[in-house]
């Protein structure tokens, strides 16, 4: 079992890294909330090293860093359709640093985008002189990590193709290049304009939410990943320590069981391998 999570190429903290910008990780949200269930007796219906629950716009970066890694991906979507609130999105995405602003020599440092973020988002909290800036400390690394993992989720996505981006406005290039793209202009935003991207159709006119789930679902079927439709997971599925080791879903009612590649079935039921990864990916 040890030599197994030695050869994962994947780690959890590299998998949330990987997923950049609007990645958000948890132990199914809602779902969790419902009594977790023992593995004891049960057939897993699939087996995968990721598990990602979800469709839209996150839970897909995630999915397909993940098997760019090398790992063994399921995505499981509760709706018959794929794409989430994404598809039905304007397709925007905010991200910092990104290779638009860097290309025209625009600079936009860690601590002004930190400083700005708080200020924008928790005027009552932010504290200029305090080293998290007035935030808990969760939230400032959570703020950091959007940083330093928004714009190398942006450049994965182009350079494995899976979207054509670019400035993301109602108005062609060269116009309307003095609207300030999102939030005030106050002192601690050096970068008012730029940071915002968005999808490019083919014809080189702007794209939105469908268009950019469109691009990015090519890319997840190319990859071979398999995305379950009309699969509502309801709970988490654990061992006899409370370790998760997969989930039960709903498919026109009845019960699917999954869980991860490097489980073994027992006479004691499902028994975990040293890397557990449960990723529950919002749309």
């Amino acid at each position: 079992m040890k030599q197994s999570a030695e050869r994962s190429r994947l780690s959890r903290r590299a998998f949330i890294q990987a997923g950049g910008a609007g990645l958000a990780v948890s132990t199914l949200g809602a779902a969790a909330s419902a009594p977790a269930v023992a593995a004891v007796g049960r057939q897993w219906t699939q087996i995968a090293d990721i598990v990602v629950v979800g469709s839209g716009a996150a839970a897909s970066v995630a999915a397909l860093a993940a098997a760019k890694d090398g790992a063994k991906v399921l995505m499981l979507e509760k709706a018959p359709v794929y794409g989430g609130t994404s598809a039905k999105s304007g397709g925007a995405f905010w991200v910092p640093n990104n290779f638009r602003l860097k290309e025209r020599g625009i600079e936009d440092p860690k601590a002004s985008l930190l400083a700005y973020c708080a200020a924008y988002s928790y005027p009552h909290l932010f504290d200029s002189n305090s080293p998290t800036l007035g935030l808990g400390e969760d939230v400032y690394k959570l703020l950091e990590a959007f940083y330093d993992n928004a714009s190398p989720m942006t450049d994965m996505l182009r350079e494995i193709k899976a979207a054509e981006i670019g400035r993301f406005h109602v108005l062609p290039d060269g116009q309307g290049t003095d609207l300030p793209d999102y939030g005030v202009l106050d002192g601690n935003n050096k970068v008012p304009r730029g940071r915002c991207l968005g999808p490019i159709k083919p014809d080189g006119s702007p794209g939105f939410g469908a268009e950019l789930m469109r691009q990015i679902k090519a890319r997840i079927d190319a990859y071979g990943i398999p995305l379950l439709t009309s699969h509502q997971v309801v709970r988490l599925v654990t061992d006899g320590d409370g370790a998760v080791l997969g989930v039960e879903a709903l498919n026109d009612g009845k019960e699917v069981w999954l869980c991860c590649k490097d489980w073994r079935q027992s006479e004691v039921g499902c028994r975990s391998a040293p890397i557990r990864r449960l990723l529950r990916n919002g749309g």
